[in-house]
């Protein structure tokens, strides 16, 4: 038996992947330990590994009409104080259970920091793009007309590296710089620089197999008539807007619709739904969905992007950040759905997007041969795989 020491960063897009590997590595026998936030606990608990608690307010999504840009910097700062605020917690845990590996991932500084300290065996999972030079994202910056990545303050990291007793010539390659071994989650081919990666660049294709809470969802209509399913997931949701254009687009399809608005907006949002097609709710289980779905209108979040290949559903990706509009251009390119910048989200826009993905037969056909390459990847037992092989 191994012990794993699970330190992904606590929001729903990262720790979601990593659920499948954990469940897996428990079948083997092996004892996983997850340090999260009490929100975390009984999807934790699914996976029969054990959650650590710590006390810290959940990572705030932006809000309406806040800048991307100034969103990632406040969040660059709630992560080093994260980092500060679990030091003495994580490094009394470490001793205590002397995991055979610690799994960080690159946005967890406190693992990063963690693994210095104790000159640790360690894994980076990553539920994205692996950061550095050949990410698309970082390649994304300068086009942008930005300097780079999100600025840091190097001050407050250097400031919670000391409460670790390390020392780091470049603060910010905390979050920039790794150079562990890394498992991704998704296939090779979706990443548009893969063959510069190297091999310590483990590309595992999604893991599936998250547990998902009973639910009351009929889509015993979905199964003769492949519905649309529109989500901007559980960050960049709270657009009103939007989800109204898309009321609008698919009032009068001949389809089932399922929108999913998340948990900050509800039925007031909405005075006028139309009651023939049409289904508004504010948590839907995705991956029971997307089994059925036509098409799959989407912010582009690297979770929802893989699910939607792993079942072969063309995309509709309307991005709300750098990192989904990487994913975004990627899409396109292979031929697994079409983009549409948020301004241009037009309900007539929207419905032809659609129209356009789910009557020709080539984006399908581009989605069943990525989704072949995603389930050939191995998932979450390939993942397993990489870390007990690393930890002993």
């Amino acid at each position: 038996m191994s012990r794993f020491l699970f330190l992904p960063m606590p929001g729903h897009g990262h720790v979601n992947p990593t659920l499948a590997v954990a469940t897996e590595l428990v079948a083997r026998g092996h004892q996983v330990t997850y340090l999260l936030p009490d929100q975390f606990r009984d999807t934790v608990a699914a996976t029969g590994a054990e959650l650590v608690e710590y006390p810290a307010p959940p990572f705030q999504p932006p809000k309406p009409g806040e800048a991307v840009e100034g969103h990632l910097a406040a969040l660059m700062q709630q992560l080093t104080a994260t980092a500060e605020q679990v030091a003495p917690l994580l490094l009394d845990l470490y001793d205590r259970q002397r995991p055979d590996l610690v799994v960080g991932e690159n946005f967890s500084i406190w693992g990063t920091l963690l693994v210095a300290a104790r000159s640790a065996r360690a894994v980076q999972l990553s539920a994205s793009y692996p950061p550095g030079p050949q990410s698309p994202v970082t390649r994304r910056f300068p086009a942008a007309g930005n300097a780079g990545p999100p600025p840091v303050d190097t001050t407050r990291l250097a400031a919670a590296a000391d409460r670790y007793g390390v020392r780091v010539a470049d603060p910010a390659s905390l979050i920039w710089g790794h150079t562990l071994p890394t498992v991704v989650f998704m296939p090779a081919e979706f990443h548009p620089f893969h063959e510069a990666l190297g091999d310590t660049v483990h590309f595992v294709g999604p893991a599936l197999g998250r547990p998902e809470p009973a639910d009351g969802f009929d889509l015993s209509a979905w199964k003769t008539t492949p519905g649309v399913y529109v989500s901007l997931g559980t960050a960049f949701n709270e657009r009103k807007e939007f989800f109204r254009a898309c009321l609008e687009a698919f009032a009068h399809s001949d389809r089932p619709v399922l929108v999913n608005h998340g948990r900050r907006l509800g039925a007031a949002d909405f005075p006028a739904v139309p009651d023939n097609n049409i289904v508004l709710a504010s948590h839907v289980p995705q991956l029971r969905v997307l089994e059925h779905a036509a098409a799959f209108v989407t912010h582009g979040g690297m979770g929802s992007t893989m699910e939607a290949i792993f079942h072969g559903v063309p995309m509709v990706v309307v991005p709300q950040m750098v990192e989904q509009e990487a994913t975004a251009d990627r899409v396109a390119e292979l031929g697994l759905g079409v983009q549409l910048d948020p301004a241009d989200a037009t309900p007539g826009a929207l419905a032809k997007a659609v129209d356009t993905v789910v009557s020709d037969p080539a984006y399908r056909a581009a989605c069943a041969r990525m989704g072949a390459l995603a389930r050939a990847a191995g998932g979450a037992p390939a993942a397993a795989d990489v870390l007990e092989a690393a930890a002993t």
